[in-house]
This record gives structure tokens, C-alpha cells and sequence, in this order.
């Protein structure tokens, strides 16, 4: 258990290091997590379940032409479709380039306005256009229906990556200040340093990268494992609630007081430069992150077992 400790966290400060200045969501190893995670919840307790959704797995437009060889490199059928799974949760980050008319760059998050200065402002939840919350409906929408598997495919990925997405803090606000009076778009305009001598990068980098900077498949599976095991089901009250919209607020009130320190985080705009974080901003942000990314699992895994 301590070796993986020390791996995490030397990859963790790797990728501080490595960052770059705009990123999409929990990074792609963090989605992969999360689906191995749901996917040794499903294994164990409904297998039937489980067999349902590699089925649809395998109708994805991307499993002849590009999944199937990624999977091969696994001699065994249960790391393959362990595999396949991480491959889901993380395939509309991989398709964010613009490949097939496949990616939605505003279903990515949802613009939630925290602005301390005017108390009332941060209430507001009213926000037009497609954003997480109508595409997740969307996509629901086509795994309950009875279109052809195929399409189910596509939609499977879309719920599995957007209920990882929300979980993240800073996919569900933005932060307006007389530093960044049109918002910060999720963090990505706060420039920091995580010690005075490291490199700057943006709030949501920082964000994003909090779980694991490693794509190999078993420091991925490692993690999984071992969050799995540390915080259980049981544990979270949070899973009560079952409304995606209730997700994306209860993750807006972490964004708020765990990202934003209710106000108090000093932030930069100079690339080179950064405003340094306070004494325990990391180490308080890895523990919100870490449940955050084992409690999305679980509603993930219960709402495959309900829907399907």
C-alpha cells in the first residue's frame, strides 16, 4: 500500500510540472479510474448487468476500427473488458479534437456564476444552452430508448464520462471577480503555483490532475483498487441523492468553498507567474477530489443497474 502512495505521488507532482494551460476535464487517467472502478462494482454484485453493457460496448463506431487493437495488447477476456470500460468513460476526451462529429465541447461543464462580491449572484442556476446537465439528459434519454445498440454506444459513453465530469469541482462554476470580471471559465484563467519555486499553471489543471498523472494501465488500476477499498458505499450519504442537476449544484458548493475558498483565493492572470496557493490548498483539494471521483463511480454503477 505504500509503494502505491509513493507512485501516486510522484506522479502527481510529475504532471504539476508537466500541465498545460488549458485543460478539458478530470484528466484521462482519472475517467479511466473511475471506470474501473464501476466496473468492479458491477462484476461483483450484477454480472448479468455487466455482460448487457460490454454488449453495447462492443456496437461503438470506435470498436473495430480502434478499440479492438487497443484491447489486444491484454491476453486476458476480464482485462479486456476491464479495458474496454476505462476506454468508454474516457472516449469524449479522446474525440475532442473534433473527429466524427462526435465532440460537444459544452457538454463538458456548466457555468454555474460564483461572484463573492455580490452574494445573491452566486445563487443563480438558471444557465441557457446545451451545457452537462441538458446533455446528460440527452443521452439518457437514448440509453432508455430502443434505438439501435450502436447509438446506445455512443450515448454510454457520453453519460459514464459526463457523471466523472461533474464530480469535478470546477466544471460547475465560474468565478467573477474584479481579476476576472467575465468569469474564470472553471479556473482555467486562475494562474498558481502549488510552492514558490514550481512551475504556474491554471486552477482547473491543478483540478484536474489531482487523482493520477500516469495513463499506464496499472498504476490506473492500482488507484482504482485502492480508493475503492479505502472509501466505500456505505460511506457516502451523498449517493441518497439521485439527481444529476443536484450533482452539479452540491459540486458548484465545493467549487465555492474547496476551490475558491469562498472567495479568499488569490489568483493571477500572468502566465509566468502565478499566485502562490496557501499552506494545505493541495492536500485539502486531493481528499475533495478522491471522494468525489469514488462517489461518481457509484452513481454511475447505480444508474447502469437501474437503467439497464
Amino acid at each position: 500500500m505504500k509503494l502505491i502512495y509513493l507512485k501516486r505521488l510522484s506522479f502527481f507532482l510529475i504532471l504539476i510540472l508537466s500541465l498545460s494551460s488549458f485543460t478539458y476535464g478530470w484528466n484521462k487517467p482519472t475517467h479511466m479510474v473511475i471506470g474501473a472502478i464501476t466496473y468492479r462494482e458491477l462484476k461483483a454484485t450484477s454480472p448479468k448487468v455487466l455482460e448487457r453493457i460490454l454488449a453495447i460496448l462492443k456496437q461503438h463506431p470506435y470498436y473495430q476500427t480502434q478499440w479492438k487493437d487497443e484491447m489486444s495488447k491484454y491476453k486476458l477476456v476480464e482485462e479486456e473488458d476491464l479495458y474496454l470500460f476505462m476506454i468508454a468513460a474516457r472516449w469524449p476526451d479522446d474525440v475532442r479534437s473534433g473527429e466524427g462529429n462526435y465532440h460537444h465541447p459544452t457538454w463538458h461543464y456548466i457555468n454555474y456564476p460564483f461572484q463573492p462580491a455580490e452574494k445573491q449572484a452566486s445563487e443563480t442556476y438558471s444557465i441557457a444552452g446545451e451545457t452537462i446537465v441538458t446533455a446528460f439528459e440527452e443521452n439518457l434519454a437514448i440509453l432508455k430508448s430502443n434505438v439501435e445498440d450502436s447509438k446506445k454506444a455512443v450515448a454510454l459513453c457520453w453519460v459514464m464520462h459526463l457523471i466523472g465530469d461533474v464530480h469535478q469541482p470546477l466544471h460547475t462554476a465560474t468565478y467573477i471577480t474584479d481579476l476576472y470580471p467575465q468569469g474564470d471559465k472553471g479556473g482555467n484563467l486562475v494562474k498558481i503555483k502549488v510552492e514558490e519555486n514550481a512551475k504556474t499553471i491554471n486552477l482547473h489543471a491543478l483540478w484536474d490532475g489531482l487523482i493520477l498523472g500516469s495513463g499506464n494501465y496499472q498504476d490506473i488500476l492500482n488507484t482504482a483498487i485502492e480508493l475503492r477499498h479505502r472509501i466505500t458505499r456505505n460511506t457516502l450519504v451523498e449517493l441518497k441523492e439521485k439527481d444529476f442537476s443536484q450533482w452539479a449544484k452540491a459540486s458548484y458548493e465545493l467549487a465555492k468553498t474547496k476551490a475558491y475558498l469562498n472567495g479568499a483565493l488569490i489568483g493571477s492572470t500572468d502566465d509566468n507567474n502565478g499566485a502562490l496557493l496557501p499552506k494545505g490548498y493541495t492536500t485539502s483539494a486531493k481528499a475533495v477530489g478522491e471522494k468525489q471521483v469514488v462517489l461518481s463511480a457509484y452513481r454511475l454503477f447505480e444508474l447502469l443497474i437501474h437503467v439497464l
